[in-house]
């Protein structure tokens, strides 16, 4: 239809007048576009450089009327989808944005002075609560309202060039980050700008006068002297395991001498959550043996939630505990910033599980990733990876799982009857579209469900720790004669990402030799060496590896002269405070005895 004339009727409908408001309208809602994306992105940026502050200034916000009137609004007129849709507009400068926020800047104060420039009476008290809101249109009708048009037509008007395009605050904004931050990114941007423009305090307010509320996100100083949080889930009763832990659903401790998330049966659901919070600022890696069979679903999720905030159940079904499930119009956990769900069914890679920019089927036997989200926002699919052989497992399978977190790079391992496998290697969450930044503070959560398939999900030896990278080689001759020494080199070093200050190697050697010795060779970066022991064919040396150090340890072993075979040198290095999340912590080498030749 031309908006001209209307249709079929080929005489003008609109007036000129109409035309006029219409090209109003295009253009406000043009630079009112520019205006939000620009004060989303100046947030991303606060959310991104000084999480705290942001989350300190959304949590004082968050109780006042104009802040949840904003959110309701927001999402009312859709203004994301307007934001969002097409290509991204120009950034407005610091100066447009701080001349542009003038205007309601003088309006809120004007309100305020108006307010508590009414003249005193003898019923102050009375006519406040009576009088106040006729005393303030009384006292700021005539400059707000005479006012208003000229500054509005300003606004409205098209940007002149800023003489401050080149600030480093502007050119070096992050781009929009649609989802569920979106609202708290423009109220952040918005806020940031605001506060120089705001006056000074009277002397004299009124003490009663609402003030924000204290910092709710300061958290407690969890220092990474609550590593390494270790539990078997060996035990009968909740009370009895070595860290706090809430038990939801289905979840249970069994004469199995595991955690339960589901039994082998229909439309179960379970959550384990571990109350302790850790540090996610030295990295963190998580660990654990899982049994899951009977059945072909649904699956299980381990999951990681900001730590400064309270818990709880996400959705089940496709959500398996983490994401929205079960089809999609269900609510994920709270605050939550990494799923990984071990998928045995395949729908937690589709959009019941939260949006996915993938074709909406079901990927069976798959582990997927799926970031951050807040209840009905965000769980955006990441990334999935099939498993050969599928996810079933029995314990006499030693399925085992390694997810390791470091600077928000996320690293994944399977390991089936000693064979690791990486499944994500190094996939950066700070890349990803929509995700949180990494919080200051984990909290860990375990969950599992069924639904018309069935299957039993249990775990066992989780071990949360600091990770360090340290890698072994073990080197050695092809070939030796029987009855003489042969000597192994086994080197080791850290790379980081945190010091190793109990390392140990330990090894063997196979046929168990008749005398074995071991000693550390040489060090370099700060490596130290503990004393080192032997028995019948085993050696145990442990170290201090600081980050970047290295160590060379030398095993030197007497053969047997009448054996002639393959002797193997396997070596291994691990610690008690760090996880080793090297992909060669152990490795071995073979050689080739031969029977000496008799002297003739």
């Amino acid at each position: 239809m031309n908006p001209d004339t209307g249709s079929g009727s080929g005489e003008p409908v609109l007036l000129d007048r109409d035309l006029a408001m219409l090209r109003l309208v295009r253009r406000t809602n043009t630079r009112l576009r520019e205006v939000l994306c620009t004060l989303a992105r100046r947030g991303v940026a606060i959310r991104q450089t000084t999480p705290r502050r942001a989350r300190a200034i959304l949590d004082a916000l968050a109780p006042w009327p104009f802040y949840k009137g904003g959110q309701f609004l927001f999402d009312l007129m859709e203004w994301e989808d307007m934001m969002i849709d097409g290509e991204p507009p120009p950034v407005l400068s610091h100066a447009e944005l701080t001349g542009l926020l003038h205007l309601p800047m003088r309006w809120l104060t004007a309100t305020v002075d108006a307010a508590g420039s009414s003249p005193s009476s003898p019923l102050r008290q009375t006519s406040a609560a009576v009088n106040l809101p006729m005393r303030w249109l009384a006292a700021t009708a005539s400059s707000v309202v005479q006012g208003a048009l000229r500054d509005l037509g300003q606004v409205l008007a098209p940007p002149t060039a800023p003489a401050d395009r080149d600030d480093f605050e502007d050119v070096a904004l992050p781009p929009l980050e649609s989802g569920f931050y979106l609202y708290e990114d423009v109220v952040l941007g918005l806020f940031d700008l605001l506060g120089p423009l705001a006056p000074d305090s009277p002397a004299d307010a009124d003490d009663d006068a609402p003030t924000a509320p204290p910092d709710t996100t300061t958290e407690p100083e969890v220092s990474t002297a609550v590593f390494p949080i270790r539990e078997t889930f060996q035990v009968d009763d909740v009370a009895d395991l070595e860290h706090d832990w809430t038990l939801l659903g289905d979840a249970a401790l069994t004469d199995e001498h595991c955690l339960q998330l589901t039994p082998n049966d229909y439309n179960k659901a379970g959550t384990a959550l571990l109350n302790t919070l850790f540090p996610s600022t030295a990295g963190v890696s998580i660990e654990f043996d899982y049994c899951t069979s009977g059945g072909g679903a649904d699956g299980f999720a381990v999951y990681l939630v900001d730590g400064a905030h309270e818990s709880g159940l996400g959705g089940y079904g496709a959500g398996l505990g983490y994401a929205r499930g079960p089809d999609g119009n269900g609510q994920g956990v709270p605050k939550g910033y990494l799923g990984i769900g071990f998928d045995t069914y395949g729908n937690f890679s589709t959009t019941w599980g939260g949006p996915a920019d993938r074709e909406d089927t079901r990927q069976p036997d798959h582990i997927v990733l799926r970031g951050s989200g807040d209840r009905d926002q965000g769980f955006r699919y990441l990334d999935g990876v099939a498993v050969t052989g599928g996810l079933a497992a029995t314990w006499d399978d030693q399925a085992h799982v390694q997810v390791t977190i470091v600077n928000a790079v996320v690293t994944v391992v399977l390991t089936r009857g000693g064979q690791a496998t990486t499944v994500f290697d190094g996939i950066d969450l700070k890349s990803a579209p929509g995700q949180a930044t990494m919080p200051e503070t984990f909290k860990l959560g375990l969950s599992a469900s069924t639904g018309s398939v069935t299957a039993q999900h249990c775990l066992r030896n989780l071990v949360i720790a600091m990770p360090a990278d340290m890698p072994l080689q073990v080197d050695g001759p092809e070939a030796a004669p029987a009855g003489g020494t042969v000597s192994y080199a086994v080197t080791v070093r850290n790379d980081g990402p945190n010091d190793a200050t109990d390392a140990v190697v330990t090894g063997t050697l196979d046929p168990a030799p008749a005398a074995v010795d071991v000693s550390v060779t040489s060090t370099d970066g700060g490596a130290r060496a503990g004393r080192g022991s032997t028995g019948t064919g085993t050696f145990t040396q442990p170290l201090t590896l600081p980050v970047g150090a290295g160590a060379t340890i030398t095993v030197t072993a007497v053969t047997d002269r009448d054996f002639a075979g393959d002797v193997t040198c396997t070596a291994t290095v691990d610690s008690v405070k760090n996880s080793n999340t090297a992909k060669d912590k152990s490795a071995s080498h073979t050689t080739r005895l031969s029977a000496p030749q008799e002297n003739l």
